[in-house]
């Protein structure tokens, strides 16, 4: 066991033994998520009877995440812990954690969700075991609807005196992601076959839900190369790709200079933020009507 998650057991532990002398019975019980995006799915289904508070903070990066000392203080008084399924630092840190923790209650947000494999390259977990599944489950509005069925089956685990409640406020949710879902494969009907790019390869979901192509210039846990990135442009420009998507933490200047050549729209999107329909709102709107 590494040095830095010998020293976060060694916390939790500490939080705890705090937790444990502070928490009032009359709070409303913590159940916490791992990202954003997943933490406004749940509230939507919660209403005011849980308090939902994610792990990971929205404007941290998944791939080099170190839990904050907030995030472990929250952990420390959860209740149960709703994994959104195949992030790194689930498989790592994470488990690690839950397994020094027996009375936190694990679920899985994942099951059931049609996972895509290969778009991100050969990775390994903790314990070297080899994974090539797309984490991003989430910016598929199809993903979502079967999370929400999961997590409104957990809450009702984890308060069964207002499982009528999360259940009512659930069948909402699903109505309205129906109405997402139809009115998004309306809209990107005309666009079927059309390519996109973005810098990391976030969006698979969303393309293969709505028949798109997904062109990712970067690489997984590596700088790209020349060649790749020469590669990858040419491939666009023969597509007719006309967005590409940037995240706040990507140097924008730098993907615009590497697509100078191509009429192509830079466009700048948080998948990590709390606001997800709005998110997946302005993907789509761009896809349809790129300026």
């Amino acid at each position: 066991m590494n040095f830095q998650i010998t020293n976060i057991l060694l916390l939790i532990g500490a939080l705890g033994v705090v937790a444990a002398c502070t928490h009032k019975s009359s709070e409303r019980p913590i159940v916490m998520v791992s990202i954003a995006p997943q933490q406004y799915l749940l509230e939507q289904i919660a209403g005011d009877k849980i308090d939902v508070r994610s792990f990971l903070p929205s404007d941290a990066n998944p791939e080099t995440f170190d839990p904050t000392i907030a995030a472990m203080r929250d952990l420390s008084r959860a209740k149960a812990y709703i994994r959104i399924g195949h992030l790194p630092f689930e498989e790592t840190i994470l488990d690690r954690i839950v397994e020094s923790y027996p009375e936190l209650v694990v679920y899985d947000a994942s099951q059931g969700v049609k996972a895509l494999h290969g778009t991100h390259g050969p990775c390994s977990d903790l314990h070297g075991h080899a994974t090539d599944v797309d984490p991003h489950l989430w910016s598929s509005v199809k993903n979502a609807k079967v999370m929400v069925a999961n997590m409104q089956q957990a809450l009702a685990k984890i308060d069964p005196a207002n499982a009528h409640h999360y259940a009512t406020r659930a069948e909402l949710l699903q109505h309205r992601l129906e109405r997402m879902d139809s009115t998004y494969a309306t809209r990107l009907a005309p666009h079927r076959g059309e390519a996109f790019l973005v810098w990391h390869p976030s969006l698979s979901y969303l393309a293969r839900d709505y028949g798109l192509e997904q062109i990712a210039l970067g690489m997984e846990n590596k700088e790209p190369t020349v060649g790749h990135l020469r590669s990858k442009i040419e491939q666009a420009r023969q597509s007719g790709a006309r967005v590409i998507f940037i995240t706040p933490e990507i140097d924008g200047s730098r993907a615009s200079t590497l697509v100078k050549d191509i009429d192509i729209t830079p466009v700048t999107i948080s998948p990590l933020s709390y606001q997800w329909a709005e998110e997946m709102d302005k993907i789509v709107d761009s896809l349809c009507n790129p300026q």
